[in-house]
């Protein structure tokens, strides 16, 4: 039940937050860095993984034969915020919309894309564990991209260029 809670106030805390933040008109245009923000770049989602690991733990003990399965239902949806719906895309428009702004880029640097880590320590692990063990893959840096033109703001939802 703990890892099922932790995820709970984690993805609850970081929603809230995000909530307020996106409600401040001061902080229009900027992403957020502030509160568990400061410590991951997508608290949300880890806390939402959380909470299926852990329901699939609390009602593992019960478990009988082909119950088994719902071993499916937290993989499924761990890989679906880390390669399809979650991760990449967030990733892809934040690096879009601020890619040219170094105070993004140090914070990029500086926080893990999931777990949530105080900055300081993050930033001294060696690249090796962070692109491992971390989960902060070269998939989630679309910084280089070719196609990451940001569009103007007199420019139609109609323009192909």
């Amino acid at each position: 039940w703990t890892v099922l809670l932790v995820g709970l106030v984690l993805e609850s805390v970081a929603d809230m937050q995000k909530l307020w933040f996106k409600q401040s008109q001061q902080l229009r245009g900027r992403w957020i860095d502030v509160g568990v923000w400061h410590w991951s770049r997508h608290p949300n989602y880890f806390g939402e993984m959380l909470v299926w690991i852990g329901s699939f733990i609390a009602a593992a003990r019960v478990f009988v034969g082909g119950e088994w399965a719902a071993v499916m239902s937290p993989i499924f949806i761990v890989l679906l915020l880390l390669f399809v719906s979650g991760l990449p895309i967030v990733e892809e428009s934040v690096d879009r919309k601020h890619r040219s702004n170094s105070d993004y880029l140090s914070y990029k640097q500086r926080t893990n894309i999931l777990l949530p880590l105080p900055p300081p320590l993050y930033e001294k692990i060696p690249i090796a564990i962070k692109s491992s063990v971390l989960l902060d893959w070269p998939m989630y840096n679309t910084m280089n991209k070719q196609h990451m033109k940001v569009p103007d703001e007199s420019s139609s939802i109609n323009d192909t260029s």
